[in-house]
């Protein structure tokens, strides 16, 4: 009997991830094993084969110089060019191709492909959920064009006009008979989601004959808006159940609002429910199959309120001194000591170091706040100390009358 193979040496599909650079990527496999991350084109490969995979499916050929364009759409990656979008004025777009494909493109033609690219854009606009479609290749394949693999010819203005008009009928025949839950649906949402995301791949060995489970971390970065909100998108349906949680690590941080929504959009998403929720940690179970595939977790941050408590009494003390001071200034320099106590107070206050850059950057409010009042009480107080100095220095030296008294002016005798 021949030997049976217990493990395979597979491409793997890990995560969907943002377009751009990873940070702190880990990869492991099954049982410890090692994961090699696939490249960039690599990947891009197996989506355009799943895409032609559905176009086959649904009858619709698809030229090789077509494929070639949508393959250069989803191995696109930002470049030094980062203002540059297909809305950009057509000089920025003749530099931006001069310079990515090597040939001048004559306005005329470009004036043509924008055409064909504004066509393509229209057939994606519904299902691109993402509120930024001017800088998606997929919706505008005409920032991709210099990832087009020529194969070493000399390129070709025809080449790459005829390659954008097939990629904008395609996807107009492919709009027209599209409906929820059809292959047409599948093959755009998929492209609307490969112009802003991409299926992290990597090869690693997996056994055949049992369950196994595969790890993934990554760091993103997260912009903290006014009044402390935050916000990601995350992937909630590329299993058969999905369990995210949102926590914080620093203790002096607490989260306030959770919310999983539709992306770009007020809505609560359909099919997660939420097991646990807290001031540290918001978790969300999902396994229902008709569930929202991406969601964005939204929620407020704010420092504790033993904290805020703290930094708005101190604050408040400030401040009530500073009206004393004001409108009682005191007259002697062991007075003015007296406000040494408050002050230190307030500086301890703030030469407080928070755990995170987090925590700091959610005190930035109640921090301003303590140091308007600490910097309004110093200068009230140095300006109540140098009128009551001046005033007393200049009633020390006027003259002096006795109550009741009369003055005289005695005028000299002039000789002779």
């Amino acid at each position: 009997m021949p030997p049976t193979a217990e493990n395979a040496f597979i491409a793997l599909y890990f995560a969907s991830v943002p377009r751009g650079a990873l940070l702190d990527l880990d990869l492991e496999g099954p049982d410890g094993a090692v994961a090699h991350l696939l490249k960039r084109e690599e990947i891009a490969a197996r989506e355009e084969a799943y895409l032609f995979s559905l176009a086959s499916d649904v009858g619709l050929p698809v030229s090789l110089v077509v494929r070639n364009l949508i393959m250069a759409t989803l191995a696109y990656t930002k470049t030094t060019h980062e203002s540059v979008t297909a809305t950009a004025p057509l000089e920025n777009l003749a530099d931006y191709l001069a310079d990515g494909l090597g040939v001048v493109v004559p306005e005329v033609t470009l004036t043509r492909w924008r055409n064909f690219d504004d066509r393509a854009s229209a057939s994606l606009r519904s299902f691109d959920d993402s509120g930024d479609a001017d800088s998606s290749p997929t919706a505008h394949p005409i920032i991709a064009l210099p990832f087009m693999d020529f194969g070493g010819a000399v390129v070709e203005l025809e080449v790459i006009e005829s390659a954008l008009r097939g990629y904008a009928e395609l996807l107009e025949r492919l709009r027209s008979s599209a409906s929820e839950s059809t292959l047409e649906w599948d093959f755009l949402s998929s492209l609307a989601d490969y112009g802003h995301n991409y299926d992290l791949m990597a090869a690693t060995e997996v056994p055949l004959d049992r369950p196994f489970v595969i790890k993934y971390s990554e760091r993103r970065d997260i912009k903290v808006e006014r009044y402390g909100y935050v916000s990601q998108d995350i992937v909630t349906s590329d299993a058969g159940s999905n369990h995210v949680v949102l926590f914080t690590t620093d203790p002096s941080v607490e989260i306030r609002n959770p919310k999983a929504l539709v992306p770009n959009s007020t809505e609560k998403a359909f099919g997660l429910f939420g097991t646990r929720s807290s001031t540290q940690t918001f978790a969300v179970y999902a396994h229902d199959q008709d569930r929202d595939y991406r969601a964005t977790f939204r929620a407020q941050l704010k420092t504790s309120r033993r904290i805020r408590g703290t930094v708005y009494a101190a604050a408040g003390l400030l401040v009530a001194l500073t009206v004393g001071v004001f409108f009682q200034p005191p007259h002697t320099v062991s007075n003015f000591a007296l406000i040494v106590g408050p002050t230190s107070l307030a500086a301890s206050v703030l030469l407080f170091r928070e755990q995170s850059t987090l925590g700091s950057t959610l005190r930035r409010l109640s921090t301003g706040i303590l140091t308007g009042a600490l910097v309004a009480l110093l200068v009230v107080s140095v300006v109540s100390y140098v009128w009551f100095t001046v005033n007393d220095v200049a009633s020390s030296h006027a003259p002096v009358t006795a109550p009741g008294a009369t003055t005289s002016t005695v005028e000299p005798t002039p000789r002779g």
